[in-house]
């Protein structure tokens, strides 16, 4: 390549000392991946608002009202649809099976618009 400017790709660049200074100057997000950082801001303030929404309660607190599904977290890390039959009776999966269930969360309402 000739050309200094010219890079690997064809593209007409500033030389990378060029680049390098101002990424010293200010390398922030915000500058240097505008649409990443709009977007970063949003999906946090997105997340903060859905973990608003769920939390999980501990079944040592309160169990569920019985014959109602919730989402169970089990003692093998799993999150699955559950319904609780009540003292004695316990817990089972949408398969029938027998589960062991640490913590629960109703189940959250359907999107609004599909």
């Amino acid at each position: 390549m000739d050309d200094p400017n010219l890079h690997a790709y064809g593209e007409d660049c500033p030389d990378d000392a060029e680049i390098g200074r101002q990424w010293r100057e200010n390398s922030s997000l915000a500058k240097w991946f505008p649409i990443t950082a709009e977007r970063l801001a949003a999906l946090e303030a997105e997340n903060a608002a859905l973990k608003q929404q769920v939390s999980w309660i501990s079944v040592r607190s309160r169990r569920p009202q019985e014959d109602k599904q919730v989402l169970a977290w089990t003692t093998d890390k799993n999150v699955e649809l559950a319904t609780y039959w009540g003292p004695g009776e316990g817990w089972s999966n949408e398969a029938g099976s027998t589960i062991k269930v640490t913590h629960w969360t109703p189940i959250p309402d359907p999107p609004v618009t599909l």
